[in-house]
């Protein structure tokens, strides 16, 4: 049944909200509330059309409401199409409403149908707000590699060269990992072991923007601090040097759930920024981390996950970074479906810890 319309005020002109039982449904939106209609009517935006079904609604809903205005010619026109023929032929105009019944006091089952109402309508809201809140839903791994791709950056180390008492070089040489904007200043979060081993840090550190248009743009980087117990790592560029640094998102890893899409993006075996996909396979596992250290909560996927992917962020269906991609379980040394991340709550703790310690500094 057709209730209302709403005017040329809002977004929303010309469509139609009708009710279906207790329910309300705004044309091309869904389940609306009373009280958001009441809201709309408050502020003149709705063209009322059913008198009968106003009242029902102001029972539903609680606070005074604004006279309706007289419904235009299309307004009419589409209420009479959802009634009966004898029913359209009276479509009665304001000046022919009948008096208003006086109101009677609400009673304690139908205040008790409103409070179970708003409290369903607050929990699907919990669930949603989040959502919403990170962009509206669902993207594709599409979108996300072109709205990200361009904050994903290559990691180019060099390892200062170490000998033992027989003059044997037993380290040094070049790594190769992965990392992601996460603010405008140039800072950049990676793991800790694509910039130190063993607590020997890198001698230089190169940063190399593959993705958003900025093909090979190489700038120099300064390790701003790495902690091993943890796999996280704080490097800073020069944003005069770069492209327009664009930061992903960080999310929120405690609510990752077992099944939901994700995607890593990083440099798998040196091939610069690839997107593989996958979901969570399952949350909160125990890792050690590069010093023999448990790092809790992390999350286990089965994106692919190769050396080179070190560092890389692993990106909900929203678009914010859950985690950081930094081992995979393995027989062969190669991507088996089994690979981790570092939730990205625990990364932003060190991370907030490193920037105020550079702050400090400078």
């Amino acid at each position: 049944m057709l209730i209302a319309t709403f005017g040329p005020a809002t977004g929303w002109n010309g469509k139609t909200i009708t009710r279906e039982g207790d329910a309300f449904i705004l044309e091309g939106h869904g389940p609306i509330s009373a009280a958001d209609i009441m809201e709309h009517d408050r502020q003149g935006n709705l063209v009322w059309a059913n008198d009968g079904t106003r009242a029902w609604v102001g029972a539903k809903a609680t606070g005074p409401w604004t006279s309706r205005a007289a419904a235009p010619p299309t307004a009419v026109a589409s209420a009479a199409a959802t009634r009966p023929t004898s029913q359209a032929r009276a479509a009665p105009g304001v000046a022919n409403r009948r008096p208003a019944l006086p109101r009677r006091a609400p009673s304690k089952r139908l205040l008790l149908t409103v409070v179970a109402g708003l409290i369903v309508v607050a929990v699907i809201a919990a669930a949603v707000a989040p959502r919403l809140l990170h962009g509206g839903g669902n993207l594709t791994p599409t979108q996300i590699y072109e709205k990200h791709v361009g904050g994903v950056v290559e990691i180019q180390t060099t390892f200062p060269a170490t000998y033992d008492i027989w003059g044997e070089q037993t380290g040094g040489g070049e790594a190769l990992g992965t990392g992601f904007v996460v603010s405008k200043d140039g800072y950049i979060l990676t793991n800790a072991h694509v910039v130190s081993e063993n607590g020997q840090a890198v001698s230089t550190v190169t940063v190399i923007f593959n993705g958003g248009g900025s093909q090979g743009r190489r700038v120099q980087g300064t390790v701003v601090d790495a902690d091993e117990s943890h796999d996280v790592a704080l490097i800073k560029v020069d944003p005069g040097q770069t492209p327009r640094l664009v930061p992903i998102p960080l999310g929120d890893s405690s609510k990752a759930s077992v099944g939901e899409a994700v995607v890593a993006i990083g440099n798998p075996l040196g091939l610069g920024s690839s997107l593989s996909l996958g979901v969570v396979s399952a949350t909160n596992r125990d890792l050690e981390s590069p010093n023999g250290a448990t790092i809790s909560g992390g999350i286990q996927t089965d994106a692919a996950i190769n050396p080179g992917n070190s560092g890389g962020p692993l990106i909900d269906a929203t678009g914010h970074v859950i985690g950081i991609n930094f081992q995979i379980e393995s027989m062969s040394g190669g991507n088996e479906g089994i690979g981790f991340a570092v939730p990205i709550n625990t990364a932003i703790r060190v991370m907030k810890q490193m920037m105020k310690a550079d702050a400090l500094a400078q």
